[in-house]
């Protein structure tokens, strides 16, 4: 009879762990969902406009080709990019790339979308800027307010 009540009392543990697990299994699962980005084209975004978007593109580029960052930070950047937007951060990451930064520039089309990540809306283009013979694509993240949100050069 005590066996039998052992079997019972180690079967419900098994159970319990199973179903601990897959509660843990689903959490995980809500989480990543949640936490994953995703993206919808620009042309169907009720919050951006790819018009106004693209003018914002060329006109973070064009301050930071004339290494005007002082309007960059005022006019363009959100709270936590300002401190990025300085000269001395900019002239190293220039540094980092093999380009000739006062070459003539030329503006390829920019391809940009609209991203939900972790329940922030934000729009991401992809900019290809010629400098003579070099091509810097920007990744340029804006959020709701337009403010630039993240840059990456490559």
């Amino acid at each position: 009879m005590e066996k039998q009540k052992e079997k019972m009392s180690k079967k419900k543990i098994i159970i319990l762990i199973i179903v601990i697990l897959g509660i843990m299994l689903a959490g995980l699962i809500v989480l990543s969902n949640y936490m994953m980005p995703k993206t919808v084209p620009i042309e169907e975004s009720t919050t951006f406009t790819k018009d106004e978007l693209e003018v914002k593109c060329l006109a973070v580029v064009f301050a930071l080709n004339m290494e005007d960052y002082e309007t960059l930070q005022q006019d363009y950047a959100d709270e936590t990019m300002k401190e990025f937007l300085t000269k001395e951060k900019m002239d190293s990451a220039k540094e980092k790339m093999d380009v000739d930064w006062k070459a003539n520039v030329s503006f390829g089309d920019a391809s940009i979308v609209e991203m939900e990540q972790s329940g922030k809306l934000y729009a991401v283009a992809q900019l290809p800027v010629t400098y003579g013979d070099k091509v810097v694509t920007y990744t340029l993240t804006f959020d709701k307010e337009y403010k630039l949100a993240g840059l990456y050069m490559k």
